[in-house]
């Protein structure tokens, strides 16, 4: 059976259905990795869920010094 055959066979619907779950599945894993680079960029850490020392501070570890001895994030 030819491939072409093999699309034929497959009922439209389900098709249709899978594509878009497939789509909506790779569009939530670019989105997340949107938000990890955004994290990054406004200086918390890849596990800045986490609190450190049970203080509930964010740890910055991503920050950009600058001469003037202040630290700014990318945002």
């Amino acid at each position: 059976m030819s491939v072409g055959q093999e699309l034929l066979a497959v009922p439209f619907p389900e098709m249709v259905q899978r594509l878009g779950v497939g789509i909506a599945t790779a569009q939530l894993q670019l989105d997340l990795v949107s938000l990890r680079i955004a994290r990054l960029m406004a200086g918390y850490d890849e596990d800045a869920d986490e609190e450190k020392e049970g203080d509930g501070a964010k740890s910055k570890t991503y920050l950009v010094k600058f001469g003037d001895g202040q630290e700014y994030s990318l945002l």
